[in-house]
């Protein structure tokens, strides 16, 4: 009976180690993706991109070049009319488009919806592009895979991540959907491609 006693608890505490072995993997390897991605304050992106709304339906070419804080955001081919450049610094949008330049205040959601017709939370969007939440606003879920966000909720919005791809001494999403069924909006990253600087 001892025995028997002594192989129940044996069976016991492997099945209780598989069960949250994985578990604290996950996180582990999440805390190290985090840091990594953190890290990552000049960076480079080239995607295509589709958005959808309740107004219409854009798609475009994106180049994203980030310098710690300053953000430039080239997209061609949306809006039926060319190129658009947007900078983002110090809580400033600017917008270039036609030969034509107007200046915003960022500090509003509604900002890049006003500027360019994209209704985009862009003070999120370069934490959620690389795989992080927004520090900035309340964490409603998160899901991870592998280590790693496969679904991130803040402010509504649900962001969605399909794949991953290598990026300096790590990786950072290659596809992505963000969500915001209330609003009815939908925009799809794919083909993904970084370069990074030293982190």
């Amino acid at each position: 009976m001892t025995a028997l006693r002594g192989l129940a608890v044996a069976v016991l505490v492997v099945v209780t180690g598989c069960a949250t072995s994985p578990d604290r993997t996950t996180a582990t390897s999440w805390t190290a993706y985090r840091e990594h991605a953190a890290s990552v304050t000049d960076w480079d992106l080239a995607a295509k991109v589709a958005l959808r709304w309740r107004g219409g339906a854009e798609s475009a070419s994106l180049g994203w070049s980030q310098r710690d804080g300053r953000s430039e955001v080239d997209l061609s081919g949306p809006f039926g009319a060319g190129a658009v450049r947007i900078i983002h610094e110090d809580g400033t949008l600017q917008v270039m488009r036609g030969g034509e330049r107007s200046v915003y205040d960022s500090s509003t959601p509604e900002t890049l919806a006003s500027a360019t017709g994209w209704p985009i939370p862009v003070d999120a969007l370069r934490f959620w592009l690389r795989g992080l939440p927004d520090p900035a606003q309340p964490l409603e879920a998160l899901q991870l895979e592998q280590g790693r966000a496969s679904e991130i909720r803040q402010g509504g919005w649900v962001i969605a991540y399909a794949a991953y791809t290598g990026a300096g001494t790590g990786t950072l999403p290659a596809k992505l959907t963000l969500t915001h069924a209330a609003d009815a909006i939908s925009l799809r990253l794919v083909n993904g491609q970084w370069t990074v600087g030293d982190a």
